[in-house]
């Protein structure tokens, strides 16, 4: 059915950074004053480690087994723009590499324990970088995780563990640090037995609108809570602030992290941005065994933001993060003027998300209708003027003769990468385990999505909330297993194509396309299954489907299977369900040439040229 040869896409499948030439005799963090295991601040030996590498490459930093303690005291102080974290002036980094070409960081099994508020490590403008063998803890996490001791329906009883340390102030449950509080402004539950969100809930974030009293040590009384927990369960609690990623590479390439376990993170696990070639092998965020946590990274494991060429992930596990597995995306930026015809002011619209260059000359921007992400002009940059952290003014090499609207974006084509996501493990995380926004090409294969509390697979694009693009195309899903997804409160449907789209608008746009979902397992404790708008050349086939019966339905028991809304050439095919796909088990509607289960509503000729 699909004429597109795989072929040109095998050598990315096996591709890895090449090899860097032989270094020189490797550089000991002990030669520099610091051992393992003496808690003493590490930080200022690993900087002056960094300084003696500079300007000589093809160079290993080899940390001896053991445990190494870092402190902002020391730490080189940073104003950073960081994708989709809070702003801050200044940041202190611990293990800053910038300008190095063919580095080695080995930590030789090595964990890496950080206090206060620090990113543990920052590469900026590397080449050919490798980061192995090194786990990676925070000593004091963001968040409080409290055992529910007692539930009615006016009052929570919260026992708060020794370890974790809190204050209440102003009738209001604070998270404390070192050297920092800030206010608990919403709580999750968690099943106490399987450390897997619990079932049938979301996100509060009305949190911050209860009130707590003091029951004595490690005991705290809650009043106005929207959703009782049940008793013996564990509910958390966070601010919902980013105040940095775990380790953030950006405006470098071919970066490759081998053998690396994140514990803990007050972000993101890993975050890429304007960056070439990264190759994830083993890299975990997962929880640190033998400890009472619930919680890893308050944001993703994994994100990359507006990254090309190929981005590689296997053989990883991430696990009960507060946001999604990983996402994948570009950004759009709003349009806010137009002084010429040829010459652009555009800005950035997340506040998370800003100050990072968005496109240089010779790079090819295009003009998207901000209601249906669908591009409807482009053009060459000429030349880009940075105005303030947020704006830019555009000139291009073409002029733009197309009405542009208030509501319409403006993305960077060239800056969209390919990705493989193979042979990993999400489980038990709050929101969404993989999303995927690239024209590039996808490959997610042999992978397990295990009780995630929201859709296994997203793709769509915003171009109004998060801006983040582009259009996914070319996308293999195969060989994959999902377990029990859609736990909890966020989207019902184990695998959601949603783009936006503009009801009445033109049949012909189809934000997706070329999208293949064949030959995985899927058990669903509750339909839909599917959910999909505006995508074209769609195939669903040789899926199994069994009915888990670990969980009672929250969704309605009528919801069609599957669902499609503005589509083009959908083939279901050869699939086993454990519902009869009646007139109820789908539904469709503004669908040209759909085919279910050997039945075509419309030839389908023509499709999948």
């Amino acid at each position: 059915m699909h004429t597109r040869s795989l072929f040109a896409f095998a050598g990315l499948l096996v591709c890895g950074l090449s090899a860097p030439p032989a270094s020189s005799k490797p550089i000991q963090i002990t030669d520099f004053g610091i051992r393992p295991g003496s808690h003493v601040n590490a930080t200022p030996a690993l900087l002056k480690a960094i300084e003696s590498a500079q300007g000589k490459p093809n160079q290993t930093l080899v940390f001896p087994k053991g445990r190494y303690d870092f402190w902002p005291a020391g730490a080189l102080q940073q104003r950073l723009f960081i994708s989709n974290h809070d702003d801050a002036k200044s940041r202190s980094v611990a293990m800053w590499l910038k300008g190095f070409s063919n580095l080695t960081i080995d930590g030789r099994g090595s964990e890496f324990i950080f206090h206060e508020s620090i990113i543990p490590i920052a590469v900026e403008d590397c080449g050919s970088l490798t980061l192995k063998n090194l786990s990676i803890d925070y000593a004091t996490p963001h968040i409080i995780e409290a055992t529910v001791v007692r539930s009615t329906r006016s009052s929570v009883d919260l026992e708060i563990g020794p370890e974790e340390k809190y204050a209440i102030a102003d009738g209001h449950i604070n998270i404390v640090g070192e050297n920092w509080q800030m206010p608990a402004k919403s709580s999750l539950e968690f099943d106490a037995n399987t450390k897997r969100i619990a079932w049938d809930t979301g996100d509060n974030w009305d949190f911050y609108k209860t009130t707590a009293q003091s029951l004595g040590p490690g005991r705290v009384r809650v009043t106005g809570l929207q959703h009782q927990p049940i008793q013996g369960n564990v509910l958390v609690l966070w601010s919902g602030d980013r105040p940095n990623p775990v380790i953030w590479v950006s405006d470098s390439h071919d970066v490759s992290v081998v053998n690396v376990t994140v514990h803990c993170g007050h972000g993101m696990g890993f975050l890429a941005q304007k960056s070439k070639n990264i190759h994830l092998d083993r890299f975990n965020v997962s929880l640190r065994s033998g400890t009472p946590r619930y919680v890893t990274t308050i944001a993703d494991a994994l994100h990359f933001s507006n990254c090309k060429g190929t981005i590689i992930v296997e053989n990883g596990l991430f696990e009960n993060m507060l946001d999604d597995g990983i996402n994948v995306h570009g950004s759009y930026l709003r349009v806010v003027g137009q002084p010429s015809p040829n010459r652009l002011v555009i800005e950035f619209g997340h506040p998370q998300s800003f100050g990072f260059v968005f496109a240089a000359p010779g790079e090819y921007v295009q003009l998207v209708d901000g209601e249906t992400v669908i591009g409807y002009a482009s053009a060459t940059v000429k030349a880009a003027h940075r105005l303030d952290d947020k704006q830019i003014e555009l000139e291009l090499e073409q002029p733009i003769t197309a009405v542009v609207r208030k509501t319409d974006v403006i993305e960077n084509s060239d800056w969209n990468p390919t990705v493989v996501y193979r042979h990993n493990h999400i489980r038990n995380n709050r929101a969404r385990g993989a999303l995927f926004s690239t024209p590039a090409g996808v490959r997610v294969e042999d992978n397990l999505f295990d009780h995630l509390s929201g859709p296994a697979i997203l793709m769509g694009s915003d171009a109004h909330f998060w801006f983040e693009s582009a259009l996914s195309h070319d996308v293999v899903i195969r060989h994959n297993r999902f377990v029990d997804p859609t736990i909890g409160k966020f989207g019902a449907a184990a695998i959601l194509l949603t783009p936006p789209f503009r009801p009445g608008g033109s049949v012909d746009a189809y934000a997706l396309g070329d999208i293949r979902i064949e030959y995985n397992q899927f058990r669903l404790f509750q339909r839909p299954l599917l959910y999909v708008t505006s995508t074209q050349e769609l195939t669903f086939r040789d899926n199994n489907v069994t009915n888990g019966i670990d969980y009672q339905p929250w969704a309605p028991v009528t919801a069609p299977i599957l669902s499609f809304n503005h589509t083009k050439c959908v083939d279901v095919s050869g699939n086993k369900f454990p519902w009869p796909l009646t007139s109820s088990g789908s539904r469709d509607t503004d669908t040209q040439q759909l085919k279910i289960q050997g039945v075509e509503t419309q030839d389908m000729g023509g499709c999948w040229k």
